[in-house]
This record gives structure tokens, sequence and C-alpha cells, in this order.
């Protein structure tokens, strides 16, 4: 298993994608129907909530933020 692919996909194409259509694509691709997304004061379960979550993250950067890993992925 690639985990650095599947990591580096998570930043790009979900919490680095600003269009919901993409974005909600990529949940499904990357998670399975029943994944967790853990915040510090909240949990998102399931595709829509976790994109709720990241719409809502979203929402709250400037337009051009990215998410950058700061290493490489372990596994």
């Amino acid at each position: 298993m690639d985990y650095e692919k599947i990591m580096q996909s998570n930043l790009d194409r979900v919490f680095g994608e600003r269009d919901a259509a993409r974005r909600i694509a990529a949940v499904r691709e990357l998670y399975t129907e029943d994944a967790v997304l853990h915040e510090p004061h909240r949990s998102a379960h399931g595709h829509e909530a976790i994109l709720q979550a990241v719409t809502e993250l979203l929402a709250q950067l400037p337009p051009k933020f990215t998410f950058t890993a700061i290493r490489p992925a372990l596994g």
C-alpha cells in the first residue's frame, strides 16, 4: 500500500479541492462508506458528514490557502 500517495491524494483532492462535486467524488474514492474523520471537537461519520466537515473548514480559510505535508506519510 502506498501510504504517501493516499495521503497526498487526500490533501490535494479532499482538503485542497474547493469544488464540492470534485471533493465528494474524491471522498467516495478515498474513504470507505463508514469512515470517520476525527477533529478536535467533533467527529464526522460517513461520506456526507466528512464532505460537510471539510466544506466548513475550507470556508474558514483564505481562498488561496493550501495544505502541505510536512513529511512523508508512514503506515
